[in-house]
C-alpha cells in the first residue's frame, strides 16, 4: 500500500484532514468527537472501506486499518490545536517551548526542540509513511474476480 497509487490517496487524505486542524483548530475539535451517523458519513465509509477490502484486506483488517489512520490523524490534528494555541498565548506556552533545565532532564532538553511547532509537518508525514509502509506489509487475499459468463452461440 506504501507506494501504490491508494497508498497517495490515504497519504493526501491524511494530510488534507489534518489540514483542517490548521485552518479552522475551533471546528476540528468538534470534528474529531463526531460520529459517522448520517447517509453521506455512511457514503464516505463505504468508500474508503471499499477501497481497502479491494486491495484484498479483510473486514477486521479493514476496521483496523481505518481506526488506526483515525486516531493517528484525530491525535495528530489534535495536538496540532493544542500546540499553535500554545505558541501564539506567551500565557499558554508549555514548558517545553523554551526548556532549560538540561543538567536535570537531558534527554528532555535534547528532544524538546524537536517537539515545536515547526517540526510538527515532519512528525506528522513521518508517522504517516510508517503506517502506511506497515499496512502494505500486511497479509492480503487476491481480490475476487468476477467469473465471465459464457456466451452461447
Amino acid at each position: 500500500m506504501a507506494s501504490s497509487t491508494k497508498a497517495l490517496g490515504w497519504r493526501f487524505a491524511a494530510h488534507a484532514y489534518r489540514a483542517i486542524a490548521k485552518r479552522h483548530p475551533n471546528a476540528f475539535v468538534l470534528l474529531a468527537m463526531r460520529r459517522f451517523t448520517t447517509p453521506s458519513l455512511f457514503a464516505l465509509l463505504e468508500t474508503w472501506f471499499g477501497v481497502l477490502r479491494r486491495a484484498g484486506f479483510d473486514p477486521a483488517t479493514t476496521a483496523r486499518i481505518f481506526r488506526t489512520i483515525g486516531y493517528f490523524t484525530n491525535g495528530a490534528g489534535l495536538a496540532d490545536v493544542a500546540t499553535r494555541a500554545a505558541a501564539s498565548d506567551p500565557q499558554r506556552r508549555t514548558p517545553l517551548d523554551d526548556f532549560r533545565d538540561a543538567a536535570a532532564f537531558p534527554q528532555v532538553a535534547a528532544v524538546a526542540p524537536h517537539l515545536r511547532q515547526a517540526a510538527l509537518d515532519g512528525i506528522f508525514s513521518f508517522g504517516l509513511e510508517l503506517l502506511l509502509a506497515d499496512f502494505a506489509r500486511l497479509p492480503k487475499k487476491a481480490p475476487r474476480r468476477r467469473a465471465r459468463r459464457k456466451s452461447h452461440p
